[in-house]
């Protein structure tokens, strides 16, 4: 640490040696975040039975009134909640596709 202390006073640039470790941990925990905010999302959907009908403007107020927030910590918006919105529905339709192809019926036609 004295050498980095000595550097910075000479001053030089001084890097983490580990930037880009941290780095990735950083993309790695926002990614999980957003992945887990997608999934309360298409539980939210899941419990709507008209889903598919929701604004974007009523969808962000599911998780508002459930005390959902971002990622940043921030109050859902119709804006904020498009991209996590269209992941939701893209997760519910592999999801749902998944469990027509698990049926023990499915391929025989």
């Amino acid at each position: 640490m004295e050498g980095t202390a000595r550097q910075s006073a000479a001053g030089r640039i001084v890097v983490n040696p580990d930037t880009l470790k941290v780095r990735h941990c950083g993309a790695l925990v926002i990614s999980t975040k957003s992945d887990a905010l997608v999934k309360s999302i298409a539980d939210l959907r899941r419990s709507i039975q008209d889903h598919d009908e929701l604004s974007r403007a009523k969808a962000a107020d599911l998780p508002n009134a459930r005390g959902i927030v971002t990622g940043a910590g921030s109050a859902w918006t119709a804006q904020r909640v498009t991209a996590p919105l269209k992941k939701a529905r893209l997760f519910l339709s592999e999801e749902a596709s998944a469990a027509v192809k698990s049926l023990p019926t499915y391929g025989l036609f």
